[in-house]
């Protein structure tokens, strides 16, 4: 095994720094290994005066471990010690190249340890009163989160945001928004709206993706869809 401690300095030491020219230790398959090919690096550990195989990159250069009784053989592992409580950079980060071949973020666990499952950021929801009726409007009040749609990774839809209603109120079957495209359930979905004025106000989100209201309530009060979730 080379020498390779005075070649690189870690740019934690240095702050930042332009990447290196080339690799310190490059691995090459000039094809794809068969499953009976040799492992491509092995890491053994005596144990009881037996050796153990403990960490390996096997001949597809996946990494593999295994716990081995005795000794340390039961430690974890893998473990990632996030720098301090402050930091943004997430442990462990999934990818998936999308149709224009750009890699986006699908989930991952973050610094604290939390599992993150989001598919997408927040996607505004601009269609609001989409057939004018003109009792309907994103309410925009200080403090009240923007009205926007989520997709998680286990097909469970969240919503957010509010809906002001004027003192007209509402109709059974008034559209009150629409959703952007890729949100809409297989099957309608019925939601117990909480609202402003204490009555909750039953929505139906349509196949169409429409978010229809099924009570006739007069007065001016918001709609609510904070923390609302349904499965698509």
């Amino acid at each position: 095994m080379p020498d390779l401690s005075g070649t690189y300095t870690p740019r934690a030491y240095v702050g930042a720094s332009t990447a290196l020219t080339a690799p310190l230790l490059s691995a090459r398959l000039g094809d794809v290994p068969g499953g009976s090919a040799v492992n491509l690096a092995e890491a053994h550990i005596t144990i009881g005066g037996q050796l153990k195989l403990a960490t390996w990159l096997n001949e597809a250069l996946r990494y593999r471990a295994e716990q081995q009784p005795g000794g340390f053989g039961y430690d974890h592992l893998i473990t990632l010690i996030g720098s301090y409580a402050a930091a943004t950079g997430v442990l462990i980060r999934f990818e998936r190249r999308d149709g224009a071949d750009l890699r986006v973020t699908t989930g991952g666990i973050d610094q604290d340890g939390r599992l993150q499952t989001s598919l997408y950021a927040w996607q505004d929801i601009t269609a609001v009163d989409p057939d004018a009726t003109g009792r309907y409007s994103m309410d925009t009040s200080t403090g009240v989160a923007g009205l926007a749609v989520r997709q998680e990774s286990d097909d469970r839809t969240w919503l957010r945001g509010r809906i002001a209603v004027t003192s007209s109120g509402t109709s059974w079957g008034h559209v009150v928004a629409a959703l952007p495209g890729g949100h809409a359930p297989t099957h309608r979905q019925l939601l117990s709206v909480p609202t402003t004025g204490g009555i909750a106000a039953p929505c139906e989100i349509m196949t169409t993706g429409d978010i229809v209201v099924r009570r006739t309530q007069s007065g001016a009060f918001a709609l609510s869809f904070d923390g609302l979730s349904y499965v698509r």
